[in-house]
C-alpha cells in the first residue's frame, strides 16, 4: 500500500497540485473552516439589498469628485478608504476560480451597478458645479498604461489574500489595496467627463472619460484575474465549503432568483462549457490581453516623454552651469547678468536652446560662438548640432533708464522755475510764430534708415535761447554718424538757425519671453519684472505700443491662450495704466508655453510735440 501511494504521488499531477495547495493554504493560516467562511462571506457581499453598501458608494463618489476638482489628494484618498468595490470585485474573483455561475452574475450585476451610480453622482455634480477646471488630480486618472495594470495585479492578489487570513491581517491590509488600487477615483472621472461633455467641451470632455474608462476596465480585470490565481491556489471551493454555500442559497432571495433566471437563459448549456477552469482561464484572459495593448502603447509614450525630459534637464543644466562659471560676473567682479529661462525643443535634427538673460553688457558675437562651443563640448555633441537663441534683456539701470529719468527731474525743475527773461520770452515766441509750422511738416513724413524707427521729438530752448530738437528712436542699433549730421543740418536749416543743437536718442527694442507653468497663467516674479520694464517704457513713450505673442504645447488647453493674454492685459492696466489699444495681440506668433513681448511704434498714434524754454 505505501508503495502504492508513493506511485500514485509520482504519477499523478492533480495530487501532487492539491498538495501544494493544501501546503500554501496551511501557510496563511487558512484552514478548512475558514475556507466556508470566505466563501460565505463574499457569497454575501455581492448582494443588492443592503443598504449601508448602496450609501457607501453614493457618498465615496461625492468625497471622490470633489476631491479631485479640488485638486486635494488627502480627500481622495479618503474616499478611497471608504468605498466597498473591493467586495463584489473579489466575489468575481471567487466565482472565477470556483466556476460558480450564480455567485458570478450576482457579482457583475452587483459591479455594473455599483460603477453606473458612482458616474452618474459624480457627472450630477459636476453639472452643478459652478467651476469645472481639470486639475491634476483628475488628469492623473486618464491616462493608464502598464504600471497601473501591474498595480491592479499586486493589489487584486493582496486583497484576496488579506480577505482569506484571520481579522488581524485583513485590517492591516485592506487600507493599503484600496489605497493603491483607487477603484473609486477613476469612476468619478469618467463621470467628471461626461459632466464636461454635456455642459461645455465635448471633445475634452469624451477624451477625459476615455482615459478614466481604460484605467477602472484594467483595475476591474487585473483584480479578478489576480484574485482567482489566489482562490484557485488556496483551493477554497472544497466540497464542504460548497455544500455550506448551497444551503444558504436555498434561504437567500437574491441566489433564488439569481438561479431562476440563469436556468432560463438560452446560452446556459454552453456557459457551463465555458465555466470549465480552462475556459473560465481563456473568459478573463482574453480582456486582460487586449487592455495591456493601449496601455502598453501608454507606457511607451511616457517612457519617450521622460527621457526627452532628461535630455532637457541636462541641457538646462549645462546651461546655467557654463553661466555662471564663465559669463555671469564682468572682468572686474561685478555681477554681469542671470538667466531668466532657458526653453529647448527639436527641429530639422538640431536642438534648440532659447535663452532669456537679463544683462547689464550685451553678449558680443564672440561670446555667442564661445558659449555656444562650451555646452556643445559639455553635451558632447557638435556645435552644428545646436541652435542659440538667446535673448538679451537690459537691466533697469541701463543707460535709457538713466538719462529718462534725468529728463524728468529736469522738466520738473523747469515748470518749478517761473523766471525768465524778456529775451527767452521773445526767442520762445519767434520759434513758436516762424518755426513751429515748418518743423511740424517736417516730422509728418520724416523717415529714418532702417532698423531705425522715428517714434518722436522734442523741442526747447536752453539756458542761453540756443533751440535744441531731439529725435527719438525705435532701434537696436545706433543710426550712423554720418547720417545723424545729414539730419541736424536739414532741421537747422528748416527753423532757420545753424546754432541748433540736434541729439538723438535710441530706445532699446525690448523683446523678451515670459514663461508659464503647464496650463497656467498665473505671472511669476521674473514676468512681472518683464511688464514692469515695458510699462514704464509705455507710460514714458505714448507713440509705442507692445505686440504680446502668447502660445500653449500641444497637450495644454486651448483657453489657457485667452487666460495668459488676459493676465499680462491686466496687469500692464491697473499697474502702468496700459491703454487696450496700445497692446496688440499676435498669439499666431507665440511661443511654446509662453507669452513673447515686443515694443513697437504705434501707427495709429499721431506724433506729438513738446516744446517749451529751459
Amino acid at each position: 500500500m505505501k508503495n502504492e501511494n508513493k506511485g500514485d504521488q509520482n504519477n499523478s499531477s492533480p495530487s501532487n497540485m492539491n498538495s501544494w495547495r493544501d501546503w500554501f493554504a496551511k501557510s496563511l493560516g487558512v484552514h478548512r473552516e475558514r475556507k466556508t467562511e470566505i466563501y460565505l462571506d463574499l457569497s454575501k457581499s455581492a448582494t443588492l439589498q443592503d443598504t449601508s453598501y448602496w450609501l457607501q458608494i453614493l457618498f465615496s463618489s461625492g468625497i471622490a469628485i470633489l476631491g479631485m476638482v479640488l485638486n486635494s489628494p488627502a480627500v481622495v484618498i479618503g474616499a478611497m478608504l471608504i468605498s466597498p468595490l473591493m467586495g463584489p470585485i473579489l466575489a468575481g474573483g471567487l466565482a472565477f476560480a470556483s466556476g460558480d455561475v450564480i455567485l458570478g452574475g450576482r457579482a457583475i450585476l452587483n459591479i455594473v451597478l455599483s460603477c453606473a451610480l458612482a458616474i452618474g453622482f459624480a457627472m450630477l455634480l459636476v453639472v452643478l458645479l459652478p467651476f469645472k477646471e481639470v486639475t491634476n488630480e483628475i488628469v492623473s486618472r486618464t491616462s493608464p498604461n502598464t504600471l497601473d495594470l501591474f498595480i491592479a495585479l499586486f493589489s487584486g492578489a493582496t486583497g484576496a489574500i488579506a480577505v482569506s487570513k484571520e481579522v488581524k491581517g485583513v485590517v492591516t491590509s485592506i487600507p493599503g489595496v484600496a489605497i493603491a488600487v483607487a477603484l473609486m477615483p477613476p469612476l468619478d472621472a469618467i463621470g467628471f467627463g461626461l459632466g464636461i461633455a454635456a455642459t461645455s467641451d465635448s471633445v475634452q470632455g469624451l477624451n477625459i472619460a476615455r482615459g478614466a474608462g481604460l484605467l477602472i476596465l484594467t483595475n476591474l480585470v487585473a483584480i479578478m484575474f489576480s484574485a482567482m490565481l489566489v482562490f484557485l491556489a488556496l483551493r477554497v471551493n472544497t466540497e464542504s465549503a460548497t455544500e455550506k454555500v448551497r444551503e444558504w442559497r436555498k434561504l437567500d432571495d437574491e441566489s433564488v432568483w439569481a438561479k431562476y433566471f440563469l436556468v432560463r437563459f438560452p446560452g446556459f448549456d454552453k456557459l457551463r462549457t465555458i465555466g470549465s477552469l480552462p475556459g473560465r482561464f481563456l473568459l478573463i484572459l482574453v480582456p486582460l490581453v487586449l487592455i495591456s495593448v493601449p496601455l502598453y502603447q501608454s507606457f511607451t509614450q511616457l517612457k519617450d516623454e521622460i527621457v526627452l525630459k532628461q535630455q532637457q534637464n541636462s541641457i538646462k543644466n549645462a546651461a546655467n552651469e557654463i553661466w555662471d562659471k564663465n559669463f555671469a560676473r564682468l572682468p572686474d567682479g561685478r555681477q554681469r547678468g542671470y538667466i531668466s529661462s532657458v526653453e529647448t525643443s527639436n527641429k530639422d535634427a538640431k536642438t534648440i536652446v532659447q535663452m532669456s538673460v537679463f544683462t547689464r553688457q550685451p553678449f558680443s558675437k564672440e561670446d555667442r560662438s564661445q558659449y555656444l562651443q562650451m555646452l556643445a563640448s559639455q553635451l558632447n555633441v557638435e556645435a552644428e548640432k545646436l541652435d542659440l537663441q538667446l535673448i538679451e534683456i537690459p537691466t533697469t539701470s541701463s543707460e535709457f533708464l538713466a538719462r529718462t529719468q534725468k529728463q524728468v527731474q529736469e522738466r520738473i525743475q523747469s515748470e518749478a522755475d517761473k523766471i525768465f527773461t524778456e529775451k527767452q520770452e521773445i526767442l520762445a515766441a519767434q520759434m513758436r510764430e516762424h518755426s513751429l509750422a515748418g518743423i511740424e511738416d517736417y516730422f509728418k513724413n520724416f523717415e529714418l534708415p532702417a532698423p531705425a524707427e522715428f517714434v518722436n521729438y522734442e523741442m526747447n530752448l536752453n539756458g542761453n535761447g540756443i533751440p535744441q530738437v531731439k529725435i527719438i528712436y525705435l532701434s537696436s542699433q545706433e543710426i550712423d554718424g554720418n547720417r545723424q549730421i545729414s539730419i541736424a543740418d536739414d532741421i537747422q536749416a528748416r527753423i532757420e538757425d545753424p546754432m541748433a543743437k540736434v541729439s538723438f536718442e535710441r530706445i532699446e527694442p525690448l523683446v523678451a519671453t515670459i514663461n508659464f507653468d503647464g496650463n497656467q497663467a498665473k505671472l511669476s516674479d521674473s514676468a512681472t519684472v518683464l511688464l514692469n520694464l515695458a510699462g514704464q517704457i509705455l507710460r514714458q513713450n505714448p507713440n509705442l505700443s507692445v505686440e504680446i505673442g502668447v502660445g500653449k504645447d500641444d497637450n495644454e488647453n486651448e483657453t489657457v491662450i485667452g487666460e495668459r493674454i488676459k493676465s499680462i492685459t491686466d496687469y500692464l492696466a491697473s499697474k502702468w495704466q496700459t491703454a487696450a489699444d496700445r497692446i496688440i495681440n499676435a498669439s499666431a506668433n507665440g511661443s511654446r508655453r509662453g507669452a513673447t513681448l515686443r515694443i513697437k511704434l504705434n501707427e495709429k498714434m499721431p506724433i506729438s510735440t513738446d516744446i517749451k524754454n529751459q
